[in-house]
């Protein structure tokens, strides 16, 4: 069985404590859509 749960963080640095955004999909798509959907996320969030 696939992971359920995947995340992506800059830098491979842990989620605990950090804002999130949940991506759901069909589980056929999720290898073509996470990479892209993800890096799209972290490339336009602001930094402070």
């Amino acid at each position: 069985m696939p992971d359920l749960i995947k995340y992506k963080a800059r830098e491979n640095a842990k989620p605990q404590g950090k804002p999130r955004v949940y991506f759901t999909c069909h589980p056929e798509d999720f290898a073509r859509y996470f990479e892209s959907v993800s890096d799209e996320i972290l490339k336009k969030q602001c930094l402070y």
